[in-house]
């Protein structure tokens, strides 16, 4: 066995090791300390009365039937505004429809925490701007539109949903063969049975997985319900993070039982999405043949459909940013003087206690884990592409298992499995599960662009003498730059952007952003909280900036 031959097992073995420490220990304390009462690192005794008990439970039933209801809500309202937006800017002659698929990605690098802070702001019935001083400016004092509830929370999260679901749907939308559309107008089919018999259905790949996956993050979304519902709308994630750190004693097998409900229903809804993206061959429309998407001429109502469009870029982009500036710069909250402004509370920021030690372990958890996730990642691609090995279905499955467990689930999982260990009580735990969760993010980003790099390029460093892993390097690395910095980025802002995570794990000292900003929140520090979130935000937009216009790399999210 030659030098290089052995170099590559040897690190496709360290790989699957890695993979098997990382992602298997959690889980299995996760499932046993389900069955345990008291603590699982001290149990005292083995039962199953922790399931019985908490699905017999009322407050755990209405949590269930909560994370269903918005799951299901907030994915049909998400489906419907990004179909539309996708229809209007993919198959129609409206103008400015061209400004939507440059700015529906920033939307994504607004946390979800932040986005519901803005709708409370806005719709809340004792502070939101709506209710205390535009209706009531309106003459509509008798009117309150109210964000603490079911259909809140609904509306909140549907519009946070929109940018994954148009990415999803605008490319296959696109993508379908106009001919088949115009063949069904020939034989006397209206715009409304075309689109019902032809357009629908050759869709309904992309419809199935975006529902799919929108209703798994409806399921596994922690901040947007632990914002807007609390205590009072429980939801599945927030009744973990209430049984551990609100209830005493503390209910550690109710919220351990609770969290493997949780996992086994994303894990089921992960196995129909791949299930659904393997019959998308069926529906291939784009051939070798003459293929050209024809625009839908709409005449007088093309000014009123791109109102449309500018009304909810207004609603997805700039309403929110505008929002939490706009608050931030006022000395009170809610202000009745529209000329009250100041820029007090950015000043105040910095006297809040632990918030440049959380920026700092903000930043150094992300880099580290994005770094480690990006070489995790590049190998796994490798071994996954370049590799025949029988085991190659285990590897794949430990490195997406991070987007099938929900942050709050995992982060319970670690807690379980490494507490008393010397990272316990230290941001390396942060930085662990992290690294967990967003493997499979660049997993997503590197196997793709590894499969665009023929063998043949290593074969030829190969007859030029180059070693395996200087060819690796040079060749897989060199050409694939883009693609790595762009998912080393996204992964760096998710970590960031986290609640879910750190707010199991995090102790005295290893606070970071996302929990001193629902600490600020939680104290009522409205002004402070904004101007922190206009902080934050700034420091993301300027690191998405420098990569892409200094550096010179794409980024896609």
């Amino acid at each position: 066995m030659s030098w290089d031959e052995w170099l590559r097992r040897a690190s496709s073995t360290l790989l699957l090791i890695l993979l098997v420490v990382l992602m298997v220990p959690p889980i299995l304390w996760l499932v046993f300390g389900s069955f345990v009462t008291g603590v699982p690192w001290n149990p005292k005794e083995y039962t199953l009365l922790n399931y019985f008990r908490v699905l017999t439970e009322t407050r755990t039933l209405t949590a269930l039937s909560n994370s269903i209801i918005i799951s299901l809500g907030h994915t049909l309202l998400a489906i419907f505004i990004a179909f539309w937006l996708a229809w209007v800017t993919t198959r129609t002659n409206a103008p400015l429809r061209h400004i939507v698929e440059p700015l529906m990605p920033l939307t994504l690098l607004m946390p979800g925490f932040l986005v519901a802070i803005v709708w409370i702001l806005l719709l809340s019935p004792s502070i939101g701007l709506v209710n205390t001083l535009i209706l009531p400016n309106l003459g509509m004092r008798g009117i309150i539109l109210n964000v603490y509830t079911l259909e809140g929370i609904i509306w909140v999260m549907g519009v946070y949903g929109v940018p994954i679901a148009y990415l999803m749907i605008a490319p296959a939308l696109k993508n379908v063969d106009q001919s088949l559309e115009e063949a069904s107008k020939i034989l006397g089919a209206g715009n409304f049975t075309t689109l019902r018999r032809i357009t629908f259905p050759l869709l309904k790949p992309a419809f199935l997985s975006t529902f799919l996956l929108l209703f798994m993050l409806g399921i596994e979304s922690f901040d947007i319900p632990l914002y807007i519902g609390g205590q009072k709308i429980p939801v599945l994630t927030t009744e973990i993070f209430v049984r551990m750190k609100m209830y005493l004693p503390r209910d550690y097998g109710g919220a351990t039982s609770i969290a493997m409900v949780t996992l086994l229903l994303t894990l089921l809804l992960v196995y129909l999405q791949r299930r659904a993206l393997r019959e998308e061959y069926r529906f291939v429309t784009i051939t070798g043949k003459g293929y050209r998407p024809a625009l839908v001429d709409l005449g007088r109502w093309k000014y009123l459909v791109s109102l449309s469009v500018i009304l909810l870029m207004l609603i997805l982009v700039f309403a929110p940013l505008a929002i939490l500036v706009i608050v931030s710069l006022f000395k009170r909250y809610p202000f009745s003087q529209l000329n009250d402004f100041t820029t007090e509370s950015y000043c105040n920021v910095w006297s809040y206690p632990l918030v440049q030690t959380a920026f700092i372990n903000s930043f150094i958890i992300g880099v580290i884990a994005a770094t480690l996730a990006m070489i995790l990642a590049l190998f796994t691609s490798y071994y996954l592409v370049r590799t025949k090995a029988r085991l190659k279905t285990v590897v794949e499955s430990l490195a997406m298992l991070g987007i099938a467990v929900p942050g709050i689930v995992l982060s319970l999982g670690f807690l379980w499995a490494y507490v008393g260990t010397p990272i316990y009580n230290t941001i390396w735990i942060l930085i662990i599960a992290s690294l967990a969760k967003r493997i499979s993010w660049g997993v997503r980003f590197t196997i793709g662009g590894m499969m665009q790099i023929h063998p043949e390029l290593e074969e030829c460093a190969k007859v030029l003498g180059s070693s395996w892993i200087h060819t690796f390097f040079r060749i897989i690395c060199g050409i694939g730059k883009g693609w790595i910095i762009g998912g080393w980025l996204v992964i760096l802002l998710l970590v960031i952007r986290e609640l879910a995570i750190p707010v199991i794990l995090y102790t005295y000292g290893t606070e970071v952003i996302s929990i001193i900003i629902y600490d600020m929140w939680d104290h009522g520090l409205y002004l402070e909280t904004c101007a922190l979130s206009v902080i934050l935000i700034t420091i993301i937009a300027i690191v998405v900036i420098f990569i892409r216009k200094v550096l010179k790399i794409g980024i896609t999210v």
